[in-house]
């Protein structure tokens, strides 16, 4: 009985760690490395707080662009387009 279940885990054990092994190795990872942020005026609190995502994406190896807007009407219409992946409104 143990070798006929050793027969039909192994095989799946050995498969499920090749296809981990390939996916860390080969396959790019899911998040962004690269987001766009639109904020409002550069002395505003949206501005300063995409300040501080920068900083800590950064950490994670994440490049913040920051993309200053007269508003939030201005940001919602970047985002809208596609423009940016962010915007603080």
């Amino acid at each position: 009985m143990k070798c006929h279940a050793c027969k039909i885990i192994l095989p799946i054990l050995a498969l499920f760690l090749g296809l981990l092994y390939i996916d860390s190795r080969f396959l790019p990872p899911l998040a962004p490395d690269r987001v766009t942020i639109a904020t409002g005026e550069k002395n505003g609190i949206y501005y300063q707080s995409a300040l501080r995502y920068k900083a800590l994406l950064a950490k994670q190896h994440v490049t913040v662009e920051i993309i200053p807007t007269h508003g939030s009407v201005e940001a919602l219409v970047l985002l809208k387009a596609h423009k940016v992946d962010i915007a603080f409104v």
